[in-house]
């Protein structure tokens, strides 16, 4: 009983003594376990992927009012929160656009990993150590009202009816920010092409110094430079050809862009770019947006662009002040000078800004002048006067129409958009030319042109929507078209080559050209056109009251009337083709009573056309022709060699006299009848009587073959006699087969007959000709 005393005794004198201090060691044990526990748990939901992926979602939708999808992993670095600097890892992020834009995502990551600083957050601060950012791909865009998917759509909060006094946030602290194979790409609206810049790799140091690689169409640009959110910036690039600059901060940018040439920069600019060399560009932007820019261009060889073109000089200056252009050029050693003053820029942007540019040389003198803008109308007067145009061939590396004393005057006005793309047949549309709206083609109103070959006036509309289309009417007193027609060049002599051993040259397989139809291009434009000339000459031949209508409608051509009066008469045609069907067709019709014949020939030729095919081509053409075909010619002249082309196989294969090949030979009459059917062309008349022989036959010629089987009279006059033998030629057109017909006359014999020419047979063989119509006939 005293022992058990004792120990009580004992005991509380410990706990009352020495044991308190072992009491206090238990309850701090105590409670850092509960703190462990506690921070354990709290570890926990802040591991718990589920619940950060909802707290990140409603952070960027909090932040930046658009929805973010996570369908990879989020997770805390334990490791991380030990070191004070915990590392959110997510992985698998989609942040979504708002409707209205080309694709579902704005941005996507494959993974992102960002540090935050504890002690800062602490202090109500947010210190972003590193952001990493791998696999990123970003299409800002604009949509069709003009707003960016980058803009901010924040909801505004419900307001408290006690709201807590505000506290002013402290700017957030940005350290290193890496990206790895990045893409950003830039819509400026619907349906346009997008600007891509892949980013390899670009790293931001804590201090602002930028260094990395990007691709922008391939091209690789090495990045570099300094970058400060509340200070002085500078962004470099060089690479593809050029060297950018960037220097500035907030609103206020200088920009400089060398390039030694500028052609080798069309890769990176995505379109072929101008051979300019030593070109700089200056910009310079405020809180107002670009204040101003310059761009020069030294010495350089524009003879890709148009032969003979060179630069000298350029200077272009656009500021708040009227932009204006200086440049010195030369055309083939033709010396120009190009001066222009423009309106703001601001407002040529807008709509339309005054616009002053003329261009002189010795002989040459040309200007702009009216109102134009990049978006909205324009119209602007054209003037141009040049001496002597066909002098500029040799300066311009082309034969130029021998013009002389060329004025042209007219005013280019734009085609709104809302104006219809018909009209009244000659009224082009220009009523409302012009006035608002963007165009969607030009009207030319008021032309009037005229040189020593002839004038000519008249408006037209040429439109670009939905396809081009060109309407109006063209009227001229006078056109001298033999006068206007380019000279041709005689070849340089050059040395003989030796001559070869003699062999027969190869004759073609075919005489028709196997020679497409420009069929689709009426596919892809409209027209109507009235066009009338008071006087016109061709080919030495004047013609009075010219009148031709074009009318091109969905692939369907349609010419008619077209007619003009000849010395002969009113020659008349109509040409119709269809490019709407498969196969296209294509129908001539052509009446003329007395054209002249081309020199060296003379004499008026009668035509009586009537032609149609289907195909695509001149051979396709040919050998489905159906219709008919007639030549009529009465007193003429032509050359013999012209004559011995023609009818030199059949004289050779009949054993006639050879014609010379120097001299003339008078045509007491020329006919020819054949009607044609799925390209075969049956000759019922053929006729022709000259000085030097007499010739007449028929038969048959196909067309698609390129086959014949004609049978000719051919004679020559022996003193007051003749000599006629009948021949016949079959085969191939390029290598006929030309015999004399046996038994023509005689059984067993050859068909030779000497004595009094033949009757006359101009007479029945033109009126076949002339399908039955009346004409002149011989003497």
């Amino acid at each position: 009983m005293i022992s058990f005393r004792v120990s009580q005794w004992r005991l509380r004198q410990w706990w009352l003594g020495r044991g308190r201090r072992r009491r206090v060691r238990l309850l701090v044990l105590a409670a850092l376990l509960v703190i462990v526990a506690g921070g354990a748990w709290g570890v926990a939901r802040l591991l718990d992927g589920a619940a950060m992926r909802a707290r990140v979602a409603e952070a960027v939708q909090r932040a930046t009012g658009l929805t973010i999808r996570i369908e990879g992993e989020v997770g805390l670095s334990v490791a991380s929160l030990l070191s004070g600097v915990p590392r959110l890892t997510v992985s698998g992020a989609t942040l979504l656009n708002p409707p209205g834009y080309s694709r579902a995502a704005l941005a996507s990551i494959r993974r992102v990993e960002v540090a935050v600083a504890v002690l800062p957050l602490l202090q109500g601060r947010v210190e972003l150590r590193r952001v990493q950012l791998e696999g990123s791909d970003i299409q800002l865009e604009r949509n069709a009202t003009g707003q960016g998917n980058w803009e901010r759509r924040v909801v505004a909060p419900q307001p408290d009816a006690t709201p807590a006094p505000s506290k002013p946030r402290a700017e957030p602290v940005l350290g290193e920010v890496r990206i790895i194979d990045g893409r950003l790409a830039f819509l400026a609206g619907p349906n346009q092409g997008a600007a891509v810049l892949d980013v390899p790799e670009l790293s931001l140091a804590a201090g602002g110094a930028i260094t990395g690689q990007a691709r922008v169409n391939g091209v690789a640009l090495a990045l570099g430079g300094q970058w400060q959110p509340t200070g002085a910036s500078e962004l470099t690039a060089v690479g593809g050809g050029i060297a950018a600059s960037v220097q500035g901060g907030g609103a206020e940018w200088h920009a400089t862009v060398l390039a030694p040439d500028l052609a080798s920069v069309s890769t990176l600019a995505g379109r072929a770019l101008p051979p300019l060399r030593e070109v700089q560009v200056v910009a310079v932007s405020a809180a107002g947006g670009l204040q101003s820019a310059r761009l020069s261009a030294g010495a350089s060889d524009l003879g890709a662009m148009a032969p003979g073109l060179r630069l000298g000089r350029l200077v272009a200056e656009v500021s708040a002040a009227p932009t204006r252009v200086e440049a010195e050029l030369s055309f083939g050693g033709l010396p120009l000078t190009l001066k222009g003053t423009a309106g703001a820029w601001q407002a040529a942007l807008a709509g339309a800004a005054p616009l002053d540019v003329a261009l002189e040389g010795e002989g040459v003198l040309a200007s702009l002048r009216g109102t134009a803008g990049l978006a909205g109308p324009f119209d602007v007067a054209v003037s141009a006067r040049v001496a002597d145009l066909g002098a500029l061939s040799a300066k311009a590396g082309a034969a130029l129409p021998p013009l002389r004393e060329l004025a042209l005057d007219l005013r280019a006005a734009s085609l709104p958009g809302g104006e219809p793309a018909g009209g009244a047949p000659g009224s082009a549309g220009l009523g409302s030319a012009g006035r608002g709206g963007v165009g969607r083609g030009v009207a030319l109103r008021g032309i009037r042109g005229s040189a020593q070959q002839g004038d000519v006036s008249g408006d037209l509309a040429i439109s670009l929507v939905p396809r081009l289309a060109v309407r109006g009417t063209l009227v001229s007193q006078r056109l001298d078209f033999d006068a206007m027609a380019t000279p041709v060049a005689a070849p340089l002599a050059t040395p003989a080559p030796a001559a070869p051993a003699a062999t027969s040259p190869p004759i073609p397989a075919r005489l028709i050209p196997d020679l497409p139809l420009p069929f689709t291009a009426l596919v892809r434009q409209d027209a109507d056109l009235t066009l009338q000339i008071g006087q016109a000459t061709w080919r030495g031949q004047r013609y009075s009251g010219v009148e031709a209508r074009v009318a091109l409608n969905a692939g369907k051509l349609r010419v008619d009337p077209l007619h003009a009066l000849a010395p002969g008469g009113v020659v008349q045609a109509t040409i119709l083709a269809d490019a709407s069907t498969l196969p296209p067709s294509l129908a001539i019709t052509l009446q003329a009573p007395g054209l002249t014949l081309p020199a060296p020939g003379s004499g008026a030729v009668e035509l009586d056309v009537a032609l149609s095919g289907t195909g695509d081509g001149t051979r396709a053409l040919a050998a489905t022709a159906i219709g008919r075909v007639g030549v009529a010619l009465v007193e003429g002249e032509v050359p013999n060699e012209l004559l011995l082309a023609l009818i030199g196989p059949a004289l050779r294969g009949a054993g006639l006299p050879m014609l010379e090949a120097e001299g003339r030979s008078r045509v007491r009459c020329l006919a020819l009848r054949a009607d044609l059917k799925a390209g075969l062309a049956t000759v019922s008349a053929l006729a022709l009587d000259t000085t030097r022989l007499r010739l007449e036959g028929d038969g048959s010629v196909d067309l698609g073959a390129e086959q014949l089987d004609m049978r000719l009279r051919p004679s020559v006059p022996l003193g007051g006699f003749g000599a006629t033998v009948p021949i016949r030629a079959t085969g191939a057109w390029m290598a006929p087969r030309v015999q004399v017909e046996r038994g023509a006359i005689t059984p067993g014999r050859l068909g030779l007959t000497l004595g009094r020419p033949a009757p006359d047979p101009c007479g029945p063989a033109l009126t076949a000709a002339r399908d039955g119509r009346a004409g002149p006939m011989p003497r």
